[in-house]
């Protein structure tokens, strides 16, 4: 189990479903909200009814909405759509640039500046269709520079991106 969710699931949980069902707006809106950080985007359909199955499953087999919750959590961290980032765009043609959606964009952008996953300000420009914009890029771009976890992207760039020499050996 992943030590943040194992020490304090409570962090991802911020109310009480008034009943065990993942109709409950409390139990959607958790773990929707927590798969769509994971995915670092909106789920499709299927991808919802794969997560309302797996809660329920999990339901049936826990004491309590938190443990529940818990193992479903677990879940969406082994998947694919967390471990990879699977933003490629393809269109009919494989050779021709296809242009990103919002979410793609988003976390390409936060992974190249931050080495780290869209904060919420990108996701909720992403989910608006904002962010392809482009005085909102530029200003997002600038936002994301002046942040403290930008000073490995600019240390990186500053050496000419030689910033793990010992890795290439």
């Amino acid at each position: 189990m992943p030590a943040a969710i194992a020490a304090d699931p409570m962090r991802f949980i911020a109310c009480t479903p008034a009943i065990a069902s993942f109709d409950d707006a409390c139990v959607s809106a958790t773990l929707v909200g927590f798969a769509e950080r994971a995915y670092r985007r909106e789920l499709v359909d299927d991808e919802l009814a794969e997560l309302a199955a797996l809660y329920d499953s999990a339901s049936l087999e826990t004491a309590d909405f938190t443990e529940a919750a818990t193992h479903v959590f677990e879940g969406l961290l082994l998947t694919p759509a967390f471990l990879y980032r699977n933003d490629i765009a393809v269109g009919d043609d494989p050779l021709a640039p296809v242009e990103l959606d919002d979410f793609a964009l988003a976390s390409r952008l936060s992974y190249f500046v931050w080495s780290s996953m869209p904060d919420h300000e990108l996701f909720e420009l992403a989910r608006a269709d904002m962010l392809r914009d482009p005085a909102t890029l530029r200003a997002q771009t600038r936002r994301m520079r002046l942040d403290a976890k930008a000073g490995h992207f600019l240390a990186y760039f500053a050496r000419g991106g030689h910033c793990c020499a010992a890795w290439a050996h």
